[in-house]
């Protein structure tokens, strides 16, 4: 199932970054055997220091704990935000009261061809937030999503967000993947660029469907404009193992505008 693979990609990135950050912490080990002025001239110095394994056994223990945050990033993100970044004033653009209006066009080209582009009109006010959001996926049959909704969203960080929104998804060319929808996003970064992590869940005639996106938009200098990518995917069937009729993935290039 694709989203294991996907699971265990994040999870792989995680530790790795986790394994990275710690050996940075640790303190470097002298080389010198012997106080420098101590060795006679006519002695040839030796390295007899030994030096501690590469990866200490805690590193081992940091394994599971990253693979659990790469499973929380991908179920359920916006708690996050209670515990991650440091307190004080909002620095985040995306909470100032605006308006932005998305566009997204892409694809994959990796075992099937599958287009993909969007139109996004998201707007928020008192970390109140309302979107309305217009997806086609051609995999290769041509659905069409259209999505309303709205959400409170939190900051008890200086540079994270989370939330939760409740919407509804009307999928036009396969009315199966119609019903109610629930987000539950985390947003992090400060007055230049942001990173959207959501994963929504629709309750479908299909089941319950699973999506995710993943997306970085960082501000033009000086203007109105912001660009981005998203790496997208769309309804995971979460009940049936056979998936391949519903499941796609795609890369996606963003532009758009604040007002």
């Amino acid at each position: 199932m694709r989203v294991v693979t996907t699971f265990a990609l994040i999870a792989s990135l995680s530790s790795t970054l986790v394994c990275d950050l710690a050996l940075a912490q640790q303190a470097p080990v002298s080389r010198d055997s012997l106080p420098r002025g101590t060795v006679p001239k006519d002695t040839v110095a030796t390295d007899t220091v030994r030096v501690g394994p590469i990866h200490p056994a805690i590193m081992y223990l940091m394994l599971p704990a990253a693979f659990a945050m790469a499973i929380v990033a991908v179920v359920a993100p916006a708690p996050v935000a209670a515990w991650f970044g440091e307190r004080g004033p909002t620095k985040m653009a995306f909470l100032d009261h605006h308006g932005e209006v998305r566009l997204s066009a892409g694809g994959q080209l990796h075992e099937r061809w599958i287009w993909a582009n969007a139109v996004e009109l998201q707007v928020v006010r008192k970390s109140r937030l309302a979107e309305l959001q217009l997806e086609d996926f051609w995999r290769p049959s041509h659905v069409r999503y259209l999505t309303a909704s709205v959400g409170q969203l939190w900051h008890p960080r200086r540079m994270t967000a989370g939330g939760v929104t409740l919407g509804y998804v009307h999928a036009r060319g396969d009315a199966a993947q119609s019903g109610p929808e629930l987000g539950l996003p985390l947003y992090f970064g400060d007055s230049i660029a942001t990173v959207r992590l959501e994963p929504t869940y629709v309750m479908s005639r299909h089941g319950l469907l699973w999506s995710g996106r993943l997306q970085l938009q960082a501000n033009l200098p000086g203007r109105p404009y912001f660009v981005g990518a998203s790496l997208i995917g769309k309804s995971q069937n979460m009940t049936l193992a056979d998936n391949e009729h519903l499941f796609a993935t795609a890369v996606t290039l963003v532009f758009g505008t604040r007002f």
